[in-house]
């Protein structure tokens, strides 16, 4: 088992500090926007991350989170420990009775939105086998397993 040495410590504090103040500050910057938290707060892990203060500031993104292996894996512990804290809270505030009064509404969208578009992938590439490049004497089979929509692009 290795473990972290001083410079990899700080690093993994710097991490944690820097996810911390910047999820604050968003959030509370979100709450003004009359937005939920969690909105500051993911923006805030966009700004950290490879999308832009990786395209700005690269080198500071590698020396925060991509230089120090032993530290990034004790920040995935932390992160891994968080995500389950996140759900467990989410979970505490899910008020039952409301999902019971909205349950049916919901499982019809939900099937809806999972029934039609398999549906429709399935009448299409059986009209149309050609256009999508299937070339299988049985229509049926390769309309129910073709990749559906874009089988060229694997």
């Amino acid at each position: 088992m290795e473990t972290l040495n001083h410079k990899e410590v700080i690093n993994l504090l710097l991490q944690l500090a820097a996810m911390l103040i910047m999820a604050r500050i968003f959030a509370e910057l979100a709450r003004k926007f009359k937005l939920p938290a969690v909105v500051g707060e993911i923006l805030a892990g966009i700004i950290l991350g490879p999308t832009i203060l990786g395209t700005l500031f690269p080198g500071a993104q590698d020396y925060l989170f991509g230089s120090h292996e032993m530290s990034n894996v004790a920040l995935d512990g932390f992160v891994q420990i968080s995500v389950v804290l996140l759900l467990f809270i989410a979970g505490l505030e899910v008020e039952l009775q409301v999902v019971w009064n909205q349950g049916k509404n919901a499982l019809k969208i939900a099937t809806a939105s999972m029934a039609l578009p398999i549906i429709t992938g399935f009448v299409l590439a059986y009209a149309f086998p050609e256009f999508l490049g299937v070339n299988i004497n049985d229509r049926a089979v390769a309309s129910t397993f073709l990749d559906w929509p874009f089988p060229s692009l694997h």
